[in-house]
């Protein structure tokens, strides 16, 4: 018998193993690098741009910005990560757009994926209806907090644009659905802050509107959190 009659043989009566053995290598190997040798990178910290005229491709140069300027946010094989999503107010978008993005936003606040979220006045406000953020007082101690909101008040007043509604450093609601009169989160509390004039930030946005910014109740890093909003606030 050749060589060439000893090869047809094998693959006629073996070609399920030989391929099966073949596909197993590859698994096993894919599934060493995936988990030991070059794991994915994790998101160290989440921040996600909502509302009108988003400027999606300002996220990579911003993601290099804070990667530069917040190293300490990042633990080994940690990334930043910023996403955008645009629900237009005065001109038309697709209604099936509109309900993709609020519901990818939703399903990342529901899996604690996100950590801060900023946009414009009027799309922030619709989230804190639908109890997305803490009580930004629960982050601060008392001194802390004052003087945030000194900073916040300051960001409101230099960056108030013509024909926008009046800027303040910080806006309080009150949670409707929440019945329960001795809840802590009964009662007005203050859920966003003003960043306006926070260059990086202002990147994401193709219009003039002011950005706030609301803190994601159950995010995974409320350190980093808090640590983010000083620097904000002070650059």
């Amino acid at each position: 018998m050749t060589a060439r009659e000893k090869a047809d043989h094998i693959w006629t009566y073996y070609k399920v193993p030989i391929l099966v053995t073949i596909f197993l290598v590859f698994f096993v190997g894919w599934w060493i690098n995936h988990l030991f040798i070059n794991p994915p990178l994790k998101t160290g910290f989440s921040v996600i741009a909502y509302g009108g005229a988003v400027d999606g491709s300002a996220a990579s140069v911003l993601q290099e910005e804070y990667k530069e300027k917040l190293p300490q946010f990042l633990g080994d094989r940690e990334q930043f990560s910023i996403q955008t999503f645009n629900d237009y107010h005065d001109e038309v978008l697709d209604y099936e757009q509109k309900m993709a993005s609020a519901l990818a936003i939703m399903a990342r606040v529901t899996t604690g994926e996100v950590d801060v979220i900023v946009g414009d006045r009027e799309t922030m406000e619709k989230l804190i209806s639908s109890e997305y953020f803490m009580p930004l007082e629960q982050l601060f101690d008392e001194d802390e907090w004052e003087e945030i909101q000194k900073l916040a008040a300051r960001r409101a007043e230099t960056s108030q644009k013509d024909g926008e509604k009046k800027n303040v450093g910080v806006i309080s609601a009150e949670i409707l659905s929440l019945e329960d009169p001795d809840s802590e989160l009964a009662g007005e509390h203050p859920y966003l802050l003003c960043i306006g004039g926070c260059k990086s930030e202002e990147k994401l946005f193709y219009d003039l509107s002011t950005p706030y910014l609301g803190v994601v109740s159950n995010s995974p890093h409320l350190d980093k959190v808090k640590e983010y909003i000083w620097y904000l606030m002070e650059s």
